[in-house]
């Protein structure tokens, strides 16, 4: 599968490039809204209170993660073939957000 995904993005750059930075796009407003709103309960954080912080961060990536991803789907449904987007989405790589993103493109191209 893996070597299937890969053929999959070498024949379509454009779109795979677009996916990708879709994807990571929402992160980075994200991260910045969480950093400051740690920033204004605790200025200076110790140690502890970053590795204590860290799981919301990670949580927030997976997020804007998601957001990204259903951003793109919903907008280039109408653009881009449904074959040609399938491949991004049932990618059985990671477990959970494997399956995630596959519930996610069978609810998009349902409605």
């Amino acid at each position: 599968m893996m070597k299937e995904l890969r053929k999959h993005q070498r024949e379509h750059p454009v779109l795979t490039t677009a996916l990708f930075i879709t994807v990571f796009l929402p992160v980075i407003p994200l991260m910045i809204a969480v950093g400051r709103l740690f920033r204004s309960v605790e200025p200076n954080p110790a140690l502890w209170q970053v590795l204590l912080a860290l799981p919301v961060f990670i949580l927030t990536i997976v997020i804007g993660i998601w957001i990204g991803a259903l951003i793109f789907l919903l907008i280039s449904k109408h653009i881009v073939k449904k074959e040609m987007l399938e491949p991004h989405y049932n990618y059985p790589g990671v477990p959970v957000a494997s399956r995630l993103f596959a519930s996610m493109f069978r609810w998009a191209y349902r409605a």
